[in-house]
């Protein structure tokens, strides 16, 4: 049986990881058909005011080259999805999408959730590679 100070050291770890945003899907089909969706796993709204979504082009050496933060109120609700989607994507995307964003991979880049500011975050979840160009691979 655990100790209550074990109890609660465990129960703060499971609350912490429950809390965390997370990249839950990415697509990228042909054309301009891409885009990125964050879930929110906890019962309460999470605002995107102070996250962002680096980018590392062609492989960053573990750096982003693009840091743009999210649209002035945006909110990832409790259970729900928040979806980046690019502007010339299929309708069937664009109409599901929450913001809209030019700046989606072109296959071999890395795309970041980020809280903080550009010189001072921490990195919350990652598609792609920031270490280095993929390639062909």
């Amino acid at each position: 049986m655990l100790s209550s100070h074990a109890l609660r050291v465990l129960l703060t770890a499971q609350t912490a990881m429950a809390t965390r945003l997370f990249f839950s899907s990415y697509a990228e089909g042909s054309g301009s058909n891409k885009f990125l969706e964050i879930f929110n796993p906890t019962d309460a709204p999470i605002p995107l005011a102070g996250y962002a979504l680096p980018r590392a082009t062609n492989g960053g050496s573990g750096v982003h080259d693009n840091w743009a933060g999210f649209a002035s109120g945006a909110v990832v609700l409790p259970g729900g999805v928040y979806i980046v989607c690019h502007p010339s994507s299929h309708e069937s995307i664009t109409d599901i999408c929450d913001e809209q964003r030019d700046t989606l991979s072109n296959g071999d880049d890395g795309h970041c959730l980020a809280f903080g500011t550009e010189d001072s975050h921490s990195i919350v979840d990652c598609v792609g590679d920031f270490n280095e160009d993929p390639g062909r691979g």
